[in-house]
């Protein structure tokens, strides 16, 4: 009986604890105009695109270079209550009309946490209606191919991009209440935006995220083993590795490009390997997705 009401008190005070590690970030001051991560409450996230795109922080009158395109959209974007002139998006170097648009966002080290609510601002290339793409959002974890969550909004889900009086004509997204389904209390490390066909600009602001959500099987030794860094652009490592396993590096087209022997608390180089999604098979069934920067 002692046993079980100390490990009640010590759990509830893990719990109080954790659930500090939350916040929103609607990529206001003090942000770095054209930054490719942000921290929030200590947690750090980073904006993953592939070229042409380039999704990054936008902030009125930033200009990237002497010679290239500025930000310039006054009265833009949306924190909840108000347009704030800063949010995500690729303004600067989209990849084309027709193509939709497709962006991630990782939390640092692998981080678990749950995302409760963001907006997001649907347009094609020209802001004009109507559009006929789709936005699916999907939740992944410890670069599983398995998603924890993956929905997808329709264009009567979304906003009217030229409505201005309705949230600046963004979509406020609540993950408690998709379609009847709660998504808020799964634990993810990263999310994925794939707009389709004409949704080929789509802008992200107020992005609410919250703590891992904890059982008591978190307590327990956890046995599973996790890549990191994610994504990683010289060598990558796993842990909870017990003894020392054959491991292939395969690509998105399913050929094994590397294949070597990881020992317990090594790493595996990969700054050889061109940027992109990779996938680790280890001696387990199970597979580990990467991405090289």
């Amino acid at each position: 009986m002692k046993k079980d009401y100390f490990f009640t008190i010590i759990t509830s005070l893990f719990l109080i604890c954790n659930v500090s590690a939350q916040g929103t970030e609607d990529f206001e001051s003090p942000l770095s105009p054209g930054a490719t991560s942000f921290t929030n409450n200590g947690q750090i996230f980073n904006i993953l695109s592939t070229a042409p795109e380039r999704f990054d922080v936008f902030s009125q009158g930033y200009n990237q270079n002497p010679t290239g395109n500025s930000d310039s959209c006054v009265g833009c974007g949306w924190n909840g209550t108000a347009a704030d002139d800063q949010f995500i998006d690729s303004s600067r170097n989209s990849n084309g009309d027709n193509n939709g648009s497709t962006f991630s966002m990782t939390t640092g080290l692998g981080n678990n946490i749950t995302i409760k609510s963001l907006y997001m601002y649907c347009a094609t290339s020209g802001f004009v209606k109507p559009v006929t793409g789709t936005l699916t959002i999907t939740g992944l974890v410890d670069g599983n191919t398995t998603p924890v969550f993956t929905f997808t909004l329709l264009p009567a889900d979304l906003n009217d991009p030229n409505n201005f009086a309705l949230n600046n004509g963004f979509t406020e997204i609540n993950f408690s209440n998709i379609n009847g389904t709660d998504y808020s209390e799964l634990n993810v490390d990263e999310i994925t935006f794939v707009a389709s066909n004409d949704m080929d600009y789509i802008a992200l602001d107020a992005f609410t995220w919250g703590a891992e959500v904890l059982s008591t099987n978190d307590f327990q030794l956890e046995t599973k083993p996790k890549l990191f860094p994610n994504p990683s652009s010289d060598s990558i490592s796993v842990s909870n590795l017990k003894t020392a396993q054959d491991y292939n590096i395969i690509d998105i087209l399913g050929k094994t490009i590397d294949n070597g022997i990881i020992a317990v608390n090594e790493s595996i180089d990969i700054s050889k390997l061109k940027t992109g999604t990779y996938f680790l098979k280890l001696n387990s069934p199970e597979v580990i997705r990467f991405i090289k920067k």
